[in-house]
Parts: C-alpha cells; structure tokens; sequence
C-alpha cells in the first residue's frame, strides 16, 4: 500500500496540471443575475415589471420584492430552482393584492448552494408618469440633503434631527430617479459634510459653512445637471406655524425656469401632504424669492461658482410643529414627500422648452501647440420638448480657473459649428475645428450652443460643457536634455 502512494500522488499533480485553468483576471460568473424591465410602473397602464432571473447552478431562491426600508411587499419565489434562466413579473401589487403607494421598490434575488449566499437587486419605482420618456438616461437630477454632519439644521423637541429627515427623503428620491431610468448624482448619502476632504472652495483662505455649500454647488455643476432639488424641512418660534414652502431665487438668466420648476415643487407638495391625515390640511406658503447660496447668482468673493441650472429649495414641514413632526417621523409621510418630488420633476422635464446637454466623444492629446487647429468631438443632446433648429456650437476659451467656470461670459471666440436638427430626445456628433488660444499655458474651453436668434443655451439653464486645455509655444527652443554625472 505505502508503495501505491508516490503513485497516486503522481496521478492526481499530473491531473490537476493538465487540468485546464481560467485565464488570468477572469471574474467568477456570479450564482444569480437580476435583469429588471417596465420601471417606472405607471399606475392603470397595465405593463407589469418583468424580472430575468439567471442561474448558474441549482440553488434555494428567494426573489421577492420589498419596500425603501427593507418590509418584503410581494413573494414571487421562495424554494429551490434549477439552473438556466426564467421570468417573473410584478404588477405593483401587495401580497393583499393591494396596489402599493408610488415610490420605490427594490426586486431582490437570494441564492443559497451550501454555505455561499449571493444577492443581487435592482430599484424599481411606481410612480404616476415616465421621466422623460423619450429618451430618459439623457437627463441628470442633482438631489442635495439640506445639512448634514454637525449641520444638524433644526431640532424638534425630540431631538429629532432636520439633517437625517432630508437624507431619508433624498435617498427615497434618488432612488425613484434611479429606478425610472435616469442619471442622478446626490451631495450626500451618510450623515456626513459635502466638504470632504475639507477644502478652501471660495480661495477666501477660510474654511467654513460657506465651503460647504459650495460643495454642493460643485456636485450638481460637474454633473451638469438639469435641475438642482434642495431638500429641507423647516423651524418657527411660533410652534402653530405649519406647511411647504418652496424657495427659487428670479435673478438668474434662467430664473423664470426656476420660478416655473418652485410653483410645481410646491402644487405637488401640498397635495401630497393633504393625502396624509382627512384632519390635517398643509398651509400653502407658496413659491417664494430668497437669494440662499445653492440658488443666487454670482456673487464673488464667497459665491464664484453659483449653480448653473434651474433649481429650488423646498421647505417640507416644521419640526417645530408638534403635529407635523409626528408626521415627519413616520416612512410613508417621508415617501409621500419624496414622491412628490419625483412627480414635480416629472411634469418639469415635460412642459419645458429646449434644453441642451453635451458629451465629449473625442479630442486631441495634450499638450497641443498653440495659435493652430485642433478637433474636438462632441455629442449634442436635445433634452427639450420642441425641435432644434439652425442652432450652432461655439467654443470660447478662458484662462484655466482653479476649479471650473462659474459664471456665464462670452469668453475669446475660437471655433463654431453648425450643429443639424434635433428632435427633442435625438442626438447627433458634431466636429469642430477649434483655433487653439496662445500664448502657451492652460486654458478652460467651454462648448456653448446658441439658437438661431443668438439666445445662448446656458442663460437658458444648460450647463456648458468645460473641457480643460494646455497649449505650448511651438517656436521655443526645446529644453537640452539633462546629462547626468557618471
């Protein structure tokens, strides 16, 4: 027997050397894949949400769909299950066969083969309406849970803090947005500052709450965001005082569009807090002016970098009203609210004009020389409800800033493109031919669309697209290589 030993050894090392082996990098093929289609599930259409579920080897699923906050809603699958692939579908219904209230819903598969588990899920929202059906992974929502860190805003006698009730309620709409389809980017999703690492953002050498804010301006402006969603909740002496308040501020060349986005932020507000309670009716305090940071202009020193979209801040209730901190207290009034967000950006997107948004789809290395020719590549975007027409693509430079543009100027002309017509949801690539600025150093070039009347797309609440450029003298002489000492 001892003599068989080396044998086998020698059988099973030539075995597992000949044994084909995975290629260097491969991933594992995950247990269970999550396909989800049909989000956002409008209400009375019919069209359920069709869920893929993909194994790749027997196993016990559990697919099933729950709640914001973790409740299960609906069973589809509890038991084991062969490999391959099979669909289920969810009409938004409870396991009462109930309709469940408009928010979001996350579709979750759990697999279990011996001791390996995995998970995979995906949100899907129920909402009354698609956000801008048309083509929705065109439009991008900045979402800002007002405070945050030791931000605590106000505090209800309870010690219940301002800053986390806006983090629930941005969290529940961000992933309302994620589920119908849409970009989003949010300030923050832990109780914790924008700012950080901590940053002079305002270069006043100072850091401090106005650096915080700036943070948040930061956020929606690199994203280029349609539209900026503020969200907080209110304060009084007076305990009596009650209900919305939307805030927009009209000193903006885009402030009739912010004005227009606060009056509904506002309606839908009020309705969907006059569904909570037949003895609780919201007061109406309107859509108001006030010139808070994330809203005005630009204001240097301390405001250099102002958003560059319509945007609001929203005021929901008082957590200095007994009656309306309950309210605040309880998830469904919270998902209420975030609904009511997600339907006022909705009915936006839906009645507004033209809006133009940019991608970079190809530009010259750097560093290039300067006072000559370079091609840049760029995909325009109709995010709008009417057709573009005769609308051309200028560029413009700008000595390079310590961190992007932020106010809307002409800047030094140096290239333009006709740009062909685009039916709202339609994109196409434009290539322009840009005189590189001189002398030699950095520069910021900023890709700005214009109508056929001159009216430029970003004092209509477009962002600019800004790409950062370093240009060299061609003429100098080239430095002489270094020799180093033997």
């Amino acid at each position: 027997m001892r003599r068989l030993i080396p044998q086998v050894i020698a059988v099973l090392l030539t075995l597992f050397l000949l044994a084909p082996a995975a290629p260097f990098g491969t991933a594992r093929v995950p247990l269970v894949e999550l396909d989800v289609q049909g989000s956002p599930l409008i209400a009375g259409e019919g069209e359920p949400v069709a869920i893929t579920v993909t194994l790749a080897e027997a196993a016990d699923l559990r697919l099933r769909v729950t709640d914001f906050d973790g409740h299960t809603v609906r069973e589809l699958v509890d038991g084991p299950r062969r490999a391959g692939t099979f669909t289920r579908s969810w009409r938004g219904r409870d396991a009462d066969a109930q309709r469940v209230p408009n928010g979001p819903y996350r579709v979750v598969a759990t697999t279990t083969v011996g001791e390996t588990i995995e998970r995979a899920d995906a949100w899907v929202t129920v909402a009354d309406r698609a956000l801008y059906p048309r083509q929705p992974g065109f439009i991008t929502v900045a979402v800002d849970p007002g405070h945050g860190g030791a931000l605590s805003g106000a505090v209800g006698a309870d010690g219940t803090r301002e800053a986390d009730l806006n983090l629930d309620i941005g969290l529940r709409l961000a992933r309302m947005l994620e589920g119908a389809g849409v970009n989003m980017v949010i300030t923050r999703t832990t109780d914790a500052f924008v700012n950080e690492p901590p940053q002079d953002r305002t270069g006043d050498g100072v850091i401090d709450d106005t650096d915080e804010l700036a943070a948040r301006t930061d956020v929606a402006n690199t994203a280029r965001a349609d539209l900026f969603i503020s969200i907080h909740n209110n304060n009084a002496v007076n305990e009596s005082v009650g209900g919305p308040s939307t805030f927009y501020f009209d000193e903006r060349p885009f402030g009739a569009r912010s004005a227009r986005l606060a009056r509904i932020v506002q309606e839908e507000m009020v309705a969907a807090l006059d569904e909570i309670s037949e003895r609780y009716v919201p007061y109406d305090h309107g859509a108001l002016i006030y010139p808070y940071y994330v809203l005005r202009g630009f204001d240097p020193p301390r405001l250099r970098r102002p958003t560059q979209m319509p945007g609001v801040l929203s005021e929901g209730m008082f957590l200095s009203n007994e009656r309306e901190l309950r309210y605040l207290k309880r998830p469904a009034v919270r998902e209420r609210m975030a609904a009511a967000y997600y339907e006022a950006i909705a009915k936006y997107l839906a009645r507004r004009a033209t809006h133009v948004g940019y991608e970079l789809v190809a530009e010259p290395g750097t560093p290039v020389a300067a006072s000559e020719t370079a091609t840049y590549a760029i995909e325009v975007r109709n995010r709008g409800n009417e057709t573009m027409r005769d609308w051309r693509l200028g560029v413009a430079a700008f000595p390079a800033p310590a961190y992007y543009l932020g106010r809307i100027r002409r800047g030094t002309p140096v290239g333009e493109a006709r740009i062909p017509r685009l039916d709202p949801g339609e994109r196409a690539t434009v290539k322009i031919e840009v005189s590189t600025p001189g002398p030699d150093g950095d520069w910021m070039l900023t890709f700005d669309a214009r109508d056929r009347d001159s009216q430029r797309a970003s004092r209509m609440g477009s962002p600019m697209l800004q790409l950062p450029l370093t240009t060299f003298d061609p003429s100098a002489p080239s430095p002489e290589p270094s020799v180093s000492p033997s």
